[in-house]
């Protein structure tokens, strides 16, 4: 499939603020406002958000997959994607426990992405549900990167440099460091994560003073 162009996202209606539930927060991955319908939107642009690997993305793109053996005749695309390494492909989200889509059928759903010519991959929302702690721990990160902080070089080279050696607890390498404010420290960490330059176990343990860094 040829590159798309640059895609920007579609704008919501009143009706869609009236209807749905709406989330509204700023993304540092792409340095603007997104605009986010219901839980499983908002939770798929989390994973999307602190994954390193995803450079860019469009949420609710003007993109949609053509629907076969329905009566439906489409299905909008929820987010496109661009890796780092030059791939692009949509992203599709399901959530059966949703009364809209109880008319959709999944298996009816998977053949019509098969079908297309869009490249997309399918996200459940039960299994976005099924990563409680993982979602949790981005959810605790995420307002630290909702807001414009300027960015410390020297602390992000000390804090590089102190995971060199071995992994630190996010406690111990706030000792090492000269003394600042608190929540500095903390924006600086979750900037890292967010870059993909330090990473932790988070699919599996709660974010706490304890929590082990170490160099990507």
């Amino acid at each position: 499939m040829e590159s798309q162009p640059q895609l920007e996202p579609l704008k919501l209606s009143k009706a869609d603020f009236f209807r749905s539930n709406v989330f509204i927060t700023w993304s540092a991955k792409v340095n603007r406002e997104v605009r986010l319908i219901g839980p499983a939107q908002f939770d798929a642009w989390l994973l999307l958000e602190f994954d390193s690997e995803i450079s860019s993305f469009c949420e609710r793109p003007p993109l949609a997959i053509e629907m076969r053996n329905t009566a439906r005749s489409s299905r909008p695309v929820d987010f496109w994607i661009h890796t780092r390494r030059d791939k692009q492909l949509g992203i599709v989200l399901y959530d059966g426990s949703q009364r809209r889509e109880h008319a959709l059928p999944l298996e009816v759903l998977q053949s019509s992405l098969q079908a297309s010519e869009l490249p997309c991959d399918l996200w459940l929302a039960s299994d976005l549900r099924q990563r409680a702690v993982y979602m949790r721990n981005l959810k605790q990160m995420q307002p630290y990167m909702a807001v414009e902080n300027q960015r410390d070089i020297y602390l992000e080279d000390t804090v590089l440099h102190s995971l060199k050696e071995l992994p630190s607890t996010w406690e111990r390498l706030f000792a090492l460091v000269p003394p600042m404010p608190r929540q500095a420290f903390d924006s600086c960490i979750v900037r890292l994560i967010h870059q993909g330059r330090i990473t932790s176990d988070l699919e599996t343990y709660p974010l706490s003073s304890q929590t082990l860094l170490s160099l990507k």
